[in-house]
């Protein structure tokens, strides 16, 4: 509830030795998130922050968003189940390209999209600081994963994505394993959402070039080479 999360702020004002909240279901809305926000731009020892499944909005998103550009404690973030959307990531971007201390971030199903990941994306060209996105379930489609791969292409931190049970289809898929050839940092992309058609014979050709990437996407595709294989026999 709001009123729980306005009082623990104002004890995290203060307070120099709590390094882990976990507040996960607990129904805060945005007054909660901005009572917060203003703690989290004093703490300097709140190291991870659990926020998923709750009722936060745009302004609430907004503010964590502005406190992140001055924070440089906080290295776990969970927003995942919030109404984050296009405005919200538009928040969470602009504090990508300044912040220096994240590393996880956990946004699944919320509800982002390809304009919202788009700018996610654009972020993640100049951010040197994020080693593991999330970003399943957001109704991402092609365009989308259109702009990941140009990020992916220059981007020298990011170690796992997580794109599971989105709407990327052919195009998309290709154009991520294009950005695997030249991606060297890579060891992590996962895409399970459907039976892979052609993009899965893209990925196959990165694979050829780029060794880094995780065994577990590999296996993916060879599964669904099989099942392919099975089809046509």
């Amino acid at each position: 509830m709001d009123l729980g999360a306005t009082s623990l702020a104002k004890a995290l004002e203060v307070n120099q030795s709590v390094t882990i909240i976990n507040l996960e279901a607990n129904q805060i809305q945005d007054p909660g998130a901005l009572s917060l926000s203003k703690a989290l731009e004093m703490n300097k020892t709140v190291s991870t922050i659990n926020l998923g499944c709750n009722l936060i909005g745009n302004s609430g998103i907004s503010s964590l968003a502005q406190a992140l550009e001055v924070n440089n404690s906080i290295t776990t973030l969970n927003l995942s189940f919030n109404k984050i959307g296009t405005p919200g990531a538009s928040s969470l971007a602009k504090a990508l390209e300044v912040n220096k201390s994240l590393i996880k971030i956990n946004l699944d199903r919320a509800r982002i999209g390809d304009v919202g990941v788009s700018l996610l994306a654009k972020a993640l060209e100049v951010n040197t600081s994020v080693i593991k996105l999330n970003l399943t379930n957001n109704e991402i489609g092609d365009a989308g994963a259109f702009s990941l791969a140009k990020a992916l292409k220059v981007n020298k931190t990011l170690t796992v994505i997580y794109l599971n049970d989105n709407a990327i289809e052919d195009l998309g898929e290709s154009s991520l394993a294009e950005a695997l050839k030249i991606n060297k940092t890579l060891v992590m992309i996962t895409l399970k959402h459907k039976a892979i058609g052609k993009g899965a014979f893209s990925f196959a050709k990165a694979l050829e070039v780029n060794t880094s990437v995780a065994v577990s996407i590999y296996d993916e595709i060879k599964y669904q080479f099989r099942q392919l294989e099975t089809r046509n026999e």
